[in-house]
């Protein structure tokens, strides 16, 4: 869907973004940018993570649509933990 002139234009920025991404902020996030799309022109504002425990940039960084739904997605590092997180997310993970 492209943006209209007319309608009102809202931003609704998430950690993570997607079909793919399994959170409770991000299904929110989701599930209200899908609700609001016939009404307003929905830009969403997101990294490019899918996983939540190495934060890997995975997806491309930039524009794309998705569902009618304008998104884009910033470059960043992976590795969004840090200390003892991280080394229990390996422990856990090697388990």
């Amino acid at each position: 869907m492209s943006p209209s002139s007319n309608r009102k234009k809202i931003a609704i920025v998430v950690q993570r973004y997607g079909a793919a991404v399994n959170g409770g902020a991000e299904v929110h996030a989701r599930a209200i940018a899908q609700q609001l799309t016939s009404h307003f022109d929905i830009t969403i504002l997101t990294s490019r993570a899918i996983d939540h425990h190495t934060w890997q940039p995975v997806l491309p960084a930039g524009d794309s649509q998705e569902e009618g739904i304008h998104i884009i997605r910033f470059d960043h590092q992976a590795g969004g933990l840090s200390g003892i997180k991280a080394v229990k997310y390996e422990i856990l993970k090697s388990m």
